[in-house]
């Protein structure tokens, strides 16, 4: 019987795992502006990664943040933030919009 609720303990994380890889994987490569006019967001000096993740949810281009920040993390590109008009085309992906 043990052996039962390990096997199955097993699978629900084994599940939850590849839904949040799925997940992650989708808000990679789905352009937070899939079509029409450019957005322009300001970033203002000493702005930070929080703040703009949350306006980038504000304006319902990030559908998941907290993941936004976390690619910002693993990549550099939280400490690469500078000040400045920044014009977003549709099409864009995080990991293009953080390069």
């Amino acid at each position: 019987m043990r052996r039962f609720s390990w096997l199955g303990l097993g699978l629900i994380i084994c599940l939850l795992a590849a839904w949040q890889a799925m997940t992650w994987w989708q808000f990679l490569h789905t352009p937070i502006i899939p079509v029409g006019k450019p957005q322009i967001i300001e970033l203002k000096l000493g702005t930070n990664l929080f703040s703009l993740s949350k306006e980038l949810q504000k304006r319902g281009l990030l559908r998941h943040p907290t993941y936004f920040e976390w690619l910002a993390k693993v990549t550099g590109a939280a400490n690469r933030l500078r000040a400045g008009e920044y014009s977003l085309p549709p099409g864009i992906t995080p990991l293009a919009l953080l390069d």
